[in-house]
């Protein structure tokens, strides 16, 4: 899509949301609501079709939250302060500290060695090599962007066209593999970071790094083989001649040699930093803390491997992403815009669905890919529609934090259009896959995507939860 067509159809969603406002005379009964409401119409409007960057669109977004009115500057920056804007921006810095080592080269030439001695084989070392990558650098468009060229290496290992059945297949593979990882840690995308903010602080609970590990590992061991058996089973199992490219794949191994000084520092720091997060339950320091540790380790004269003139040069789209939409969920809560969203559902088909635990999860799910698909940005999705799903399942007495995370995990596994997701989008922007590509697979992953949430969150997490006490 062009840019003069987003801008059409930014415009015309925005002027259609801010019509009905005034038509219906939504939240009429107070100023506020409506102020923002259509405020928040507007900024979401550009989030979805991306007329602009998406820092510009930050920087606009705060200035319509400042012009009309609905909060303080101080309201506004907050979400620059938060532990996912934070988390992101230093995670950036890892992801151009880790450019500066082996380590990633190393990760995929040891993965490839050990499970790629087939094309099939190949498919879910691309399909798992987000995940592992997802250790270090927190932002999966960047995993992304940083994995792209690998899979073009290995068509080339498997001597096939980019363009053929088996290159779309696998980069599709990048592209299911990216977004699968994104909900295994709670660092790995900026979504969970900014709905663990809204659950913590809405049910009074804390979920640090080790439980939400241990509540999302299940759905990640279930995605991957579903996803690489939806591959194979939509491109068709395509076999190669590995004689050369093993011989190609040793030797580029070879290359490396040992473990330089910069890549034992790195690992180093690394280490440490999982560790702290790890631990977090032992000594509650903040997820941001580890990672300052590491970005302050990492660039220090003689003992980091990174310097300031390097820190300075990455793009920072991603910090003020992250940062405007955290204020702008606060702010939605603060101007009560979230309770009266609520309190108009309270008595909607919703509540009723709430009623019935199997229920409430299996329409929790559903109803969260269908309104991602039209708030098509991850964590603007995640910012509205989280917040109603905490509010009336509180009101109805369901369970709130597993339908909290079963929104959560559905927003995050967008697999149906390329525009979900920044990952996604970064695969489209190749031009080896299309559209059509996504809508192929993602028809089949989302309807097993919502099985498998409905699974782990009826069977795995309120057991767990209860017998480890995780959320407190």
């Amino acid at each position: 899509m062009d840019y003069s067509r987003r801008w059409y159809y930014s415009i015309s969603f925005s002027a259609a949301a801010v019509g009905l406002v005034f038509l219906f005379d939504i939240g009429g009964e107070n100023p506020v609501v409506t102020t923002t409401l259509m405020t928040s119409f507007l900024i979401l409007s550009l989030y979805v079709f991306e007329p602009l960057p998406l820092g510009q669109i930050s920087l606009i977004a705060m200035f319509l939250l400042l012009a009309s009115g609905v909060a303080s500057v101080d309201q506004v920056l907050s979400g620059f302060a938060s532990e996912a804007a934070f988390i992101v921006l230093l995670g950036i810095f890892l992801s151009n500290a880790m450019a500066k080592t082996s380590i990633p080269s190393r990760i995929v030439y040891f993965v490839i060695n050990k499970i790629g001695g087939t094309a099939g084989g190949l498919l879910v070392c691309i399909i798992i090599l987000p995940v592992i990558t997802s250790i270090f650098i927190p932002a999966t468009v960047i995993r992304t962007t940083s994995l792209i060229p690998v899979v073009y290496k290995v068509l080339r290992w498997m001597n096939v066209e980019y363009n053929s059945k088996a290159g779309r297949k696998q980069m599709m593979g990048l592209a299911v593999g990216s977004n699968i990882s994104s909900i295994v840690f709670v660092t790995a995308a900026p979504a969970n970071l900014i709905a663990v903010e809204i659950i913590n602080q809405s049910l009074d609970v804390h979920l640090g790094y080790l439980g939400w590990f241990l509540l999302m590992f299940p759905i990640w061991v279930l995605m991957v083989p579903i996803s690489w058996i939806v591959l194979n089973f939509v491109y068709g199992v395509c076999e190669y001649h590995e004689s050369f490219e093993r011989a190609e794949l040793e030797a580029e191994k070879r290359s490396l040699g040992r473990l330089s000084r910069n890549d034992k520092v790195f690992l180093g720091v690394m280490v440490s930093t999982i560790g702290f997060w790890v631990t977090q339950p032992l000594h509650g320091l903040s997820l941001v803390f580890p990672i300052f540790l590491a970005a302050v380790l990492l660039s220090l004269p003689r003992i980091g491997i990174i310097t300031w003139q390097n820190i300075k040069v990455f793009n920072i789209d991603l910090f003020f992403f992250v940062g405007a939409t955290v204020s702008l969920a606060g702010i939605l809560s603060a101007s009560g815009t979230i309770d009266w969203v609520t309190k108009s559902v309270e008595y909607s088909f919703i509540s009723v669905l709430f009623e019935s635990p199997l229920l409430a999860i299996v329409s929790s799910a559903i109803l969260t890919q269908i309104f991602h698909v039209m708030i098509t940005n991850v964590n603007a999705a995640v910012i509205t529609f989280l917040p109603i799903v905490i509010g009336v399942s509180v009101t109805v007495g369901a369970d709130s934090l597993v339908l909290a995370l079963s929104v959560t995990a559905s927003c995050v596994l967008c697999f149906l259009l390329a525009i979900e997701s920044l990952a996604s989008t970064a695969v489209l922007a190749t031009g080896t896959v299309s559209q059509r590509d996504f809508l192929k697979t993602g028809a089949w992953l989302t309807i097993a995507s919502i099985i498998v949430v409905v699974l782990v969150a009826s069977y795995w997490w309120p057991p767990f939860m209860k017998g480890w006490n995780i959320a407190s």
